[in-house]
């Protein structure tokens, strides 16, 4: 059983407090300063619609169950964003998605919203990210990014997010419908198609796409296709089309997964 140092602190204080035992599981609703632990209102209360973007606070373990016995999945680092994964919290424990993992967090190091340094992105700013990652062919795509006709602020955000998340080798091969093979798919300004270069790296770069907070809906195609089961927590279909994902800020084609 691994417990960071706040899940240690935590327990620590209610045990002082006669609150618990040592032969109880779950959450509870105490943190810990740099000198002693004390009991505190928790970050966040009540419950949040599948898909709720969520801030950490703190390092913080993701556990397969709501308990705190329960295995360890992986750290997700302080001042990440998660998406909520279980419309109903459990006695202050959350359901989140983080990459391609789901499990449980502790609600007392959870605020609602997306980390504050992952928004807002400026168009110049996006316009300049891409380039350099534009498709042969797609190079006067990126201009897209500056005309709010052809897209979003969100999906500005969306490109924004991944190309500041170290994504491998990547390019954008369509953007606004004008740019698009079926026009209608990307109408509205809201929806990119990308790659990454090297096969080698299709996992980790869908695990990205699947992190990011603006993305609603992703759909794959070619050999994405085999790595469908790493998409939760959004909207997601599969497509027979030249090999991309397929990224969008709303839902249009895609059933929940």
């Amino acid at each position: 059983m691994t417990w960071n140092v706040r899940e240690k602190a935590c327990v620590a204080c209610a045990l002082a407090l006669g609150v618990i035992n040592l032969g109880l599981t779950g959450g509870c609703t105490t943190s810990a300063d740099s000198d002693a632990p004390t009991v505190t209102a928790q970050d966040l209360s009540g419950d949040y619609p599948v898909g709720t973007p969520l801030r950490t606070t703190a390092d913080l373990n993701l556990r397969a169950e709501p308990s705190l016995d329960a295995e360890v999945l992986d750290v997700i680092p302080a001042g990440s964003t998660v998406l909520s994964a279980s419309a109903h919290s459990r006695a202050n424990w959350y359901g989140v998605t983080w990459g391609a993992k789901t499990g449980w967090v502790s609600g007392q190091y959870l605020a609602k919203g997306a980390a504050t340094n992952e928004e807002p992105f400026t168009r110049q700013q996006v316009r300049e990210l891409v380039a350099g990652h534009m498709a042969p062919g797609a190079e006067s795509a990126a201009d897209d990014f500056l005309n709010p006709g052809l897209t979003t602020a969100e999906l500005v955000n969306a490109v924004g997010w991944l190309a500041t998340h170290d994504p491998p080798q990547w390019q954008v091969s369509a953007v606004n419908s004008n740019h698009h093979y079926d026009p209608a798919a990307h109408s509205g300004g809201l929806a990119f198609d990308c790659y990454d270069v090297n096969d080698a790296d299709d996992e980790s770069f869908v695990d990205l796409v699947n992190r990011n907070p603006y993305v609603k809906e992703v759909g794959l195609s070619g050999g994405y296709v085999a790595l469908s089961s790493r998409i939760r927590g959004k909207y997601y279909f599969t497509e027979t089309a030249p090999t991309h994902v397929h990224i969008a800020v709303k839902q249009a084609y895609g059933s929940y997964q």
